[in-house]
């Protein structure tokens, strides 16, 4: 039931799945980025807007199970822009909508809100790729057991929709004001956040356990590892190993098995070594490039659909509407909306001034200030959406 703003009546009221205009899966590497929704007033003549959330499932895929959606946005980080059109009358253009949302929560959260998104949100913060909402890797990391890959799993999300219009507690007249909405897809590498780093420089690679002959064939090697969580090896990588001067392939990884006294094994088709490698100067790394493993990873998006509140207002209701649209005056429907200002500063140290211009609209509510490094807007090491600290 929906309850009436100056009485305390209820008014009959259900939930309506909305399907996207093109009922289809989407892929952020795909051709068709852009998910758009025709909320149409014969089935939908009046809603509540913050009762109306994006819902679908996402999907991680790829052969290295290494990466989750941004942290900071969880879900919203598939969405670059969302705009809001009324008959081809643009009512609301919400850019680097992901953003926006990241610096919200980051100024806005609690303990509860943040489990309440990891539930409903998609959002994940462990650094463990065994525990990362989007594996469903059940590695048994006992002694001399093999330990396989994590796989993507499906992740289900209800997504709030951050905008001025759909944060509205008010009742919306579809019939008076259709609407249109098309969400962006955001670009891959800007979505998602590695989260373990693989170490692919030889000088720092996994310590050998266990020495390694020269001239003799070998199918595996033992290094030193932590936890399970510190393990940045998969199956399908390509390893090399170092000892100070040399460096050569080991081939490719096909099995990983823990030893005692957390020791790891490396297990990869029959080679020969040129050198040999003690426990002391002997390294393994993971040599395959980060282009590699971000060329087969992907994220797909699944039985999307909007989900809003339809409320039945009474009669009366809806003859005093109609007559209002067909004044002069016409409807007025005051938004709280956000608009986006990029200044790209010239210098990182002194007082910096920057103009907003406030044209379009009456007044500046409250203003968000982020700071990003042009340089990395594309690097799936950290999340890139939620901006730095300058110190």
């Amino acid at each position: 039931m929906f309850k009436a703003n100056n009485s305390n009546d209820y008014l009959d009221s259900r939930k309506i799945h909305i399907k996207p205009l093109v009922n289809q899966d989407f892929t952020l590497t795909g051709s068709n980025n852009q998910i758009k929704f025709h909320i149409n007033p014969e089935n939908v003549p009046f809603f509540v807007p913050n009762r109306t959330y994006l819902k679908m499932n996402i999907e991680l895929q790829g052969t290295f199970c290494n990466y989750k959606l941004c942290a900071s946005a969880g879900g919203h980080s598939v969405i670059r822009n969302l705009r809001i059109l009324s008959e081809g009358h643009e009512v609301e253009n919400v850019q680097e909508y992901n953003s926006i949302v990241a610096m919200k929560y980051a100024r806005d959260t609690n303990d509860t809100l943040e489990q309440k998104r990891t539930l409903f949100e998609g959002v994940s913060r462990v650094t463990d790729n065994q525990k990362s909402l989007y594996n469903s890797g059940s590695n048994d990391w006992l002694s001399g057991a093999v330990t396989a890959n994590a796989n993507y799993k499906q992740v289900n999300v209800e997504l709030p929709i951050h905008s001025g219009l759909f944060q509205k507690k008010e009742l919306h007249s579809n019939l008076a004001m259709p609407l249109d909405l098309t969400f962006d897809l955001e670009h891959l590498k800007r979505a998602v956040q590695r989260i373990v780093t693989p170490v692919t420089v030889s000088s720092n690679g996994a310590v050998l356990a266990t020495a390694v002959s020269a001239s003799a064939a070998i199918t595996s090697v033992d290094v030193e590892i932590t936890a399970v969580k510190d393990n940045y090896f998969m199956i399908g990588d390509s390893v090399s190993i170092f000892n100070g001067t040399a460096t050569e392939s080991l081939g490719t990884i096909l099995t990983m098995t823990k030893n005692d006294a957390n020791k790891l094994r490396l297990t990869f088709a029959s080679v020969t070594p040129s050198n040999a490698y003690t426990t002391s100067n002997g390294k393994v790394f993971v040599s395959t490039s980060d282009a590699q493993r971000e060329a087969l990873l992907d994220v797909k998006l699944s039985e999307v659909e909007l989900i809003t509140t339809v409320v039945t207002p009474p009669p009366d209701y809806v003859a005093s509407l109609l007559k209002m649209v067909q004044s002069p005056k016409g409807l007025s429907v005051p938004l709280k909306t956000f608009e986006l200002q990029r200044v790209n500063l010239t210098s990182p140290t002194g007082l910096q001034t920057i103009s907003i211009p406030n044209q379009t609209y009456r007044n500046v509510l409250s203003t968000f200030s982020v700071v990003h490094d042009t340089a990395t807007l594309k690097d799936v090491n950290s999340d890139i959406l939620i901006g730095i600290v300058v110190n």
